[in-house]
């Protein structure tokens, strides 16, 4: 089953309702446009980069950098474990799984009764639809890392259909 793109305001409700770390990471996502997987995979390392983090995306395998904001940044540096900036349940070496996150995304969509597919990926959605809004169809699909303007659409259709 597809994600769907939801309202920003529905979405910061989500995120009140997270645990800490959770909605950290789905703030990280909305910010940057990285998929849920990339964001979890952040290392003590990628932080000293500063505001401008190189990622490689792990779907991909494509490099990217994105920019985080100084407030963000500084919240994920005192979330930072010994080496993942998301430390696993179990180990400090092991990053949080993305089915702990997708989890608490949607008990918190739960709670609060909302229609659609709430999911960390909407988060992606929803930064996409921003940049398109701000920037056009060919800045977001820079943006999002897509080699072809027709997966883009596909992101901004889900704004659409709602």
């Amino acid at each position: 089953m597809r994600t769907d793109w939801v309202k920003h305001d529905d979405m910061a409700l989500a995120l009140r309702l997270l645990t800490p770390e959770n909605s950290l990471v789905v703030e990280t996502c909305l910010v940057t446009g990285l998929r849920v997987s990339d964001v979890l995979s952040f290392t003590r390392y990628h932080l000293f980069a500063g505001n401008d983090i190189p990622v490689l995306e792990h779907k991909t395998r494509k490099m990217r950098t994105v920019h985080v904001p100084d407030d963000l940044l500084k919240r994920l540096n005192d979330n930072a474990g010994l080496y993942y900036v998301f430390e696993g349940a179990h180990s400090a070496y092991k990053h949080r799984t993305r089915q702990a996150v997708w989890h608490d995304v949607k008990r918190a969509s739960k709670a609060l009764r909302l229609k659609g597919n709430l999911a960390p990926h909407s988060a992606r959605k929803i930064y996409a639809v921003q940049i398109y809004k701000e920037q056009g169809l060919e800045a977001c699909r820079k943006a999002l890392n897509h080699n072809d303007t027709s997966t883009t659409l596909i992101y901004l259709l889900s704004e659409l259909i709602k």
